[in-house]
């Protein structure tokens, strides 16, 4: 995802307090940075999620910890 979409949906976060979002994040992300999730993550962290993975890059959590990826995924859907 390009800085510029991430930051388009942040915007869109902000508008829609009480909406759900889940954010898998790798610190290694060479493309988004880590402190633009945490951003997203301090508008209103009572509906925003977030989980950092250390040895992550961009969009290599699911890979990296297959197990604790479906884990995490599912009891957040599954939460109230």
């Amino acid at each position: 995802m390009e800085l510029r979409t991430f930051l388009r949906l942040f915007r869109q976060l902000k508008r829609q307090p009480g909406s759900q979002s889940l954010l898998v994040h790798g610190r290694q992300d060479h493309f988004i940075p880590i402190e633009e999730a945490r951003r997203v993550r301090e508008v209103n962290p009572s509906w925003v999620a977030l989980w950092e993975v250390p040895e992550a890059g961009h969009v290599t959590a699911a890979t990296l910890r297959p197990d604790e990826y479906q884990r995490r995924v599912l009891a957040w859907f599954e939460a109230d």
